[in-house]
């Protein structure tokens, strides 16, 4: 569109007349180009929502004497040019088979567009702005113009430009919609198809179709109106797939937004919705979240009605998102409403390491477990589920939970002795009654003394044992112990072992690794054993910053302290700083200032 102004703009100071067509020009408005001797350019700008206006400008320079030219502008050549294409009037058709056409790619933005737009922005709204801080991450100019353009007025969220352009981009679906046959598609119905094509999309035919028939506007509608509908969205939203997301993502956000808060219910559509469509709108939905917090509602409602498709989607989802805060708090929401025969599956499906889903996992496990017990006496599941949970409340950090970590680990060591299970399930609970000995230790010399003696229980049932679980758990059980007890020998024995499960499989046991080098890095002085722990940790981290950033800024100051001391003052202190510097952006993220 702006290209064409400024065409336009060209033209008339050629002395060649030039018009933006009015989108309520009416198509007999057109019939006198057909008599015009002047050259003259008409622009018909989104021509895909205006076919009959189409028509009647290209059969009025279709007569042969006209001295106007027609531009169309349009987001694709979609269905709505095909039915041009067929028009019954041969010259309508035979001008549009000769026409030539441009597909123009948006320019990526580069280094120093934000501050241009919002210099340029301020002055047209007589704007005396401050320099703007940071541009925000974009990938479209439309996008970056948007956050400058936020970034000057400021204001409630119900001023963003974002809510402007959702009117704007609605009123064009709606006008499109008549052009395809389907006048009803307003308001609602047409913010509905919009959030559902950007949230879900479809990979092929069938899911489209399939995920159209489910909508309010399709539902129970002839097959003429669903394929109308689906024309509509390919051509308003062109791509490689048969439904694509609506582009820059804010703007889908704000759609999504808009059509939650009026009692939309997400949870109608679950019944059609697989596997990758439910990872791709757990995304979505976990990026407009941190925008709009008032959503969980619907979020949780979403994750409950369908768990066992949604919940693993989510549990990818933290890891892409770039607040994942938001949605981690929605799965939380959705953990009293999972129904009973689910829970131990979601249990089971939880990745091994994850801060934000940290909380998510503690109260999915107990609830899990507090099902388990209701449902009869305990068993092995039982015993597995509680040490579970004393490790999760381990991992959570909450100490004001160190009681209920403490009761669940010996309840799993009781069972298990009871039952005469093999030595790698007791020695994991012990290990784990020792990690919930750990949690209530602060003050507490007893507490820290019952942690020693669990880990020591635990390190003495898995020594003889063979296997990579069970050496495993013991580099772990070795690597707590250490935090305990501080013997640089049982540093020694764990590095040993996680090298060699380490060479057999590097990128399961790298995590492991990591924790053995940084111990005994620390312990022995060692900068040659500090440096591969480190490299470990940045490799984890660069991988999964979700599950690892934490650990890789301990690991910066550990080894800051070791290179120090070893008389590299510069590097060390640069690690030391960089460790801060990521603890800060932690704190941040998770709410806690910026101590």
């Amino acid at each position: 569109t702006r290209l064409a102004l400024r065409l336009g703009d060209r033209l008339r100071a050629a002395g060649h007349p030039a018009v933006l067509l009015p989108a309520g020009t009416a198509p007999k408005a057109l019939v006198p180009l057909a008599a015009t001797t002047t050259r003259c350019l008409v622009v018909l700008d989104d021509a895909h929502t205006r076919p009959d206006t189409v028509a009647a400008a290209v059969r009025a320079v279709a007569t042969g004497g006209s001295a106007a030219r027609i531009l169309l502008l349009a987001r694709s050549s979609g269905d709505w040019l095909d039915r041009l294409r067929d028009d019954p009037d041969d010259r309508i058709a035979d001008v549009l088979d000769r026409a030539g056409a441009d597909r123009l790619e948006p320019p990526a933005t580069v280094p120093g567009d934000f501050a241009t737009a919002r210099a340029a922005l301020a002055r047209r709204l007589g704007l005396d702005a401050p320099p703007g801080g940071a541009p925000p991450p974009a990938t479209t100019l439309i996008e970056l113009q948007a956050a400058a353009l936020a970034d000057l007025v400021g204001g409630p969220a119900g001023a963003s430009p974002w809510a402007r352009l959702a009117e704007v981009e609605r009123s064009r679906w709606v006008r499109a919609a008549t052009g395809f046959g389907l006048p009803r598609l307003t308001g609602r119905e047409a913010d509905e198809l919009m959030a559902a094509v950007s949230l879900f999309g479809a990979d092929t035919d069938a899911t489209a179709e399939a995920l159209l028939a489910s909508l309010r506007a399709f539902n129970g509608a002839p097959v003429a109106d669903r394929d109308a509908g689906l024309a509509l969205a390919r051509t308003m939203l062109p791509g490689p797939r048969p439904l694509n997301p609506l582009a820059p993502a804010p703007l889908a956000d704000e759609i999504v937004a808009r059509l939650l808060r009026r009692g939309y219910r997400l949870a109608d559509l679950a019944g059609v919705i697989g596997p990758d469509q439910a990872r791709a709108a757990l995304v979505g939905l976990g990026r407009g979240l941190a925008a709009n917090p008032d959503l969980g509602g619907p979020v949780s409602d979403l994750l409950a009605t369908a768990p066992a498709r949604f919940m693993p989607a989510a549990m990818t989802a933290v890891a892409v998102v770039p607040d994942p805060r938001p949605l981690a708090a929605a799965m939380i929401g959705s953990v009293p409403a999972v129904p009973l025969d689910a829970l131990e599956p979601l249990v089971d499906a939880l990745p091994q390491r994850s801060d934000v889903l940290a909380p998510f996992a503690a109260e999915l496990t107990a609830r899990a477990l507090a099902a388990r017990r209701a449902a009869g006496p305990d068993d092995a599941g039982t015993a597995r589920l509680a040490r579970l949970l004393a490790v999760r409340l381990a991992a959570l950090g909450d100490h004001t939970r160190a009681a209920e970590a403490v009761t669940a680990a010996r309840s799993a060591v009781a069972w298990l002795k009871a039952a005469g299970s093999d030595e790698a399930e007791l020695a994991e609970a012990y290990a784990a009654l020792a990690l919930a000995h750990d949690l209530g230790r602060e003050g507490d010399p007893g507490e820290a003394e019952a942690a020693a003696s669990a880990g020591a229980r635990a390190i003495g049932l898995l020594r003889p044992l063979t296997g990579e679980r069970a050496e495993g758990a013991l580099v772990t059980a070795l690597v707590n112990q250490v935090h305990r007890r501080h013997e640089r020998a049982l540093a020694e024995e764990a590095y040993a072992v996680a090298v060699r499960l380490h060479v057999a499989r590097p990128t399961r046991f790298r995590s492991l690794l990591a924790d053995a080098a940084d111990n005994l890095a620390v312990l022995a002085g060692d900068p040659q054993v500090g440096r591969e722990a480190l490299r470990l940790r940045r490799e984890l981290a660069a991988a999964r910053p979700d599950a690892y950033r934490s650990q890789l800024a301990v690991t910066l100051f550990n080894i800051g302290g070791v290179l120090r001391a070893a008389g590299a003052e510069a590097d060390g202190r640069a690690l030391r700083e960089e460790s801060a510097a990521i603890a800060a952006e932690l704190l941040r993220e998770r709410g806690g200032g910026t101590g």
